[in-house]
């Protein structure tokens, strides 16, 4: 009868200096970092009212997208904003689930808070002038 045994010398060797323990190297996360990681973490919560205001809201355009004015032929900066004419009887609304960043996209987790009955959509219309084209009262594309 034979007995096959193998040892092994305790690790890390007593010589080898690169391997230490990492228990005692540990360092804490800034406040700073704890603070982003839980305003991350947690889903942040709005309105469809906000929503719609940050989708109506006018935007000045980046000097790079300037526009050679017809009566001056400078190049002039410009503003871009989204309003709505007219609105259907039923209105169906999508909302962005995810952003990219680079290559990835990351899902988003806001919670958006909207009414069931009563919602207003009367800010986010084009308030047209009397004195400007417009079309009768009762009409509308979505009929």
């Amino acid at each position: 009868e034979t007995k096959r045994e193998t040892k092994w010398p305790p690790f890390p060797p007593a010589c080898c200096s690169l391997f230490v323990n990492t228990e005692e190297e540990y360092i804490p996360d800034a406040e700073s970092v704890r603070q982003q990681r839980a305003l991350h973490q947690q889903p942040q919560s709005c309105t469809l009212a906000q929503c719609f205001q940050l989708y109506t809201k006018e935007e000045q355009l980046a000097p790079d997208d300037a526009w050679r004015c017809p009566h001056c032929k400078q190049l002039q900066q410009g503003s871009i904003s989204l309003s709505l004419w007219t609105l259907p009887d039923v209105l169906i609304i999508h909302l962005k689930r995810f952003r990219q960043e680079g290559d990835r996209r990351m899902k988003l987790q806001n919670m958006v808070r909207f009414p069931l009955t009563g919602l207003d959509m009367t800010p986010h219309v084009v308030k047209r002038s009397q004195s400007s084209w417009s079309l009768p009262s009762h009409w509308s594309p979505w009929r």
